[in-house]
């Protein structure tokens, strides 16, 4: 993993929920393309924004436009 993603300290599961968001996918198919309940999604998501500092979809998909290539890289 490279160092964006230590230093925001997100788990793997986390990325996964991230990358999953930033495709485009409904917090729904999250859910069942990871095997979690919906509820589980967003208890992630909200980590996430927390990590990464952001308060909605909307600045963490920005977020992810300028990091996620650096991260999963």
């Amino acid at each position: 993993a490279s160092d964006v993603y230590k230093r925001q300290n997100l788990t793997c599961k986390e990325m996964k929920v991230l990358n999953l968001l930033f495709s485009g996918l409904h917090s729904s198919v999250i859910a069942d393309t990871l095997f979690i309940s919906e509820a589980t999604v967003r208890v992630h998501l909200h980590k996430v924004y927390q990590k990464i500092a952001v308060k909605n979809k909307q600045q963490a998909l920005l977020w992810c436009k300028k990091n996620l290539s650096k991260i999963n890289s």
